[in-house]
């Protein structure tokens, strides 16, 4: 029997991509082709080719991609690069997936020309039918709190992007530029914010201090972060074809507080962080907040709403700063479970009256801790490039491919005498019937030749009269 599985095996056709194996499998998926990925920097500068077919514990196609940027300095030359490009062509064309790529802003603006200009190119290679939109820029409102860990990130930079326009006119310049590539003129451009950027102060909402929209319905303006100021622009200038993106990730809510009267359960805020069945959950109600302050802002309910990346961690960070950090369920694969199987099941054409999002990218494919003896990036639904198996599993789960490989070397290895034994009761048996067909078929012609009768007469007649 084993034989006959192993051989069964072989026969079936090779998956053109990479497919993780797990035993549990999440029911109840909707709407995936307005889901995808956000393709972390590990899978595209080391494993290009394990981009996932089919999403982990679904198994159900994978439509879309979000990537962060097209190449980074510091992976690798050309010919690394024009690798991960080919793949990535060949995996969108493949699947019939869409990217949404990203290009950077920063304090280096030498580093982001180059960026830019690996960016354009990519975007030519995956021709506009590939790509969804182009995002320019990151969390830029989070950029002050890199100054006390990032050299490069100075005030005066700060100011610059923000307070001195700097931010809307290297915007503006990118946005002209893709129009000046053919077939790109239309493409939907945006900036990914975080959840920071619903506020309209910093620590509230409304107040002295907000934009011109000041209250619940305007956007965070600091001196530090002028979101409100920007969207008017932008939304101004770009109309329908600005995307309105933001990234919502409760397992960072430094809002949530440990159940009363524990040093370390959490029960209360994973109930509310980690659902997504109502309009309390945490990213349903960030959502609606957001498409709350963009209806007011443009006055139509029609405008491009993307979740630009929303994730769960399956064990503790060293960045993870809140009193979640003292709960050992917070940071745990169960967790991370419940939160990823309500992603893939949740899809409201409405929140609170209000038009849902239009597109949602998890973060991410594969974990980026262990890089360099690093404890962050836990988000992955697979550990590593040398994964098979998903991460969501039961613990003393084998991925497929070995459980197969085993059975074949096994089989290949083994000197039990049954099996030669029934090897060559089959192959005699299959020689005996071979020769008594032949034996029977010549002694029937032989008497038709006996008996005069052409043994092609007596065929026609066989079929002339049945």
């Amino acid at each position: 029997m084993r034989t006959i599985v192993a051989a069964a095996i072989l026969a079936i056709p090779a998956v053109t991509g990479f497919k993780c194996y797990s035993d549990t499998k999440l029911a109840d998926a909707r709407s995936l082709e307005n889901k995808g990925f956000v393709v972390d920097d590990t899978t595209l500068r080391h494993c290009s080719d394990g981009l996932p077919d089919l999403w982990p514990n679904s198994w159900e196609k994978v439509t879309s991609l979000r990537l962060l940027r097209a190449w980074g300095p510091e992976w690798g030359d050309d010919e690394s690069r024009e690798l991960a490009w080919r793949r990535l062509q060949e995996y969108v064309e493949l699947n019939e997936a869409k990217v949404l790529l990203g290009t950077q802003i920063s304090c280096n603006e030498q580093e982001d020309d180059q960026d830019w200009a690996w960016a354009q190119q990519l975007l030519t290679r995956l021709t506009p039918h590939r790509v969804m939109g182009l995002a320019i820029g990151n969390e830029l409102e989070l950029l002050h709190e890199q100054m006390s860990v990032n050299g490069s990130v100075t005030g005066e930079c700060v100011e610059r992007l923000w307070r001195g326009g700097g931010l809307l006119a290297r915007f503006n310049a990118r946005a002209e530029q893709l129009r000046g590539l053919p077939g790109f003129e239309d493409l939907p451009v945006t900036t990914i914010f975080s959840g920071a950027a619903l506020r309209s102060v910093e620590g509230g909402v409304g107040g002295e201090g907000a934009g011109a929209g000041a209250g619940e319905n305007a956007f965070l303006e600091t001196e530090n972060a002028a979101v409100d100021t920007f969207m008017r622009n932008v939304s101004a200038a770009y109309g329908n074809r600005f995307a309105y993106t933001f990234s919502f990730h409760p397992y960072f809510d430094s809002s949530l507080s440990l159940d009363p009267g524990t040093a370390d359960q959490c029960k209360q805020a994973l109930a509310v962080a980690s659902c997504w069945g109502n309009e309390t959950c945490h990213v349903p109600a960030f959502i609606a907040s957001a498409r709350k302050k963009i209806t007011n802002l443009t006055g139509t309910n029609e405008s491009l709403l993307w979740v630009g990346e929303t994730g769960w961690s399956s064990a503790k960070p060293d960045s993870l700063s809140t009193s979640m950090a003292q709960c050992p369920e917070w940071s745990s694969l169960e967790a991370m479970k419940n939160f990823y199987g309500g992603f893939l099941q949740w899809w409201p054409s409405e929140i609170e009256g209000l038009r849902g999002p239009d597109h949602l990218f998890w973060y991410a494919v594969r974990d980026t801790a262990g890089i360099n003896g690093s404890r962050e990036g836990f988000f992955g639904l697979v550990e590593s490039c040398d994964s098979t198996a998903c991460k969501i599993r039961p613990a003393n789960y084998s991925s497929e491919p070995d459980k197969i490989e085993t059975m074949m070397e096994e089989i290949a290895g083994t000197s039990s005498w049954w099996i030669w034994f029934f090897v060559g009761i089959g192959s005699l048996a299959f020689c005996v019937i071979g020769v008594f067909v032949l034996v029977a078929t010549g002694r029937l012609r032989w008497k038709e030749y006996r008996s005069g009768r052409d043994p092609r007469s007596t065929m026609r007649d066989n079929m002339q009269h049945p």
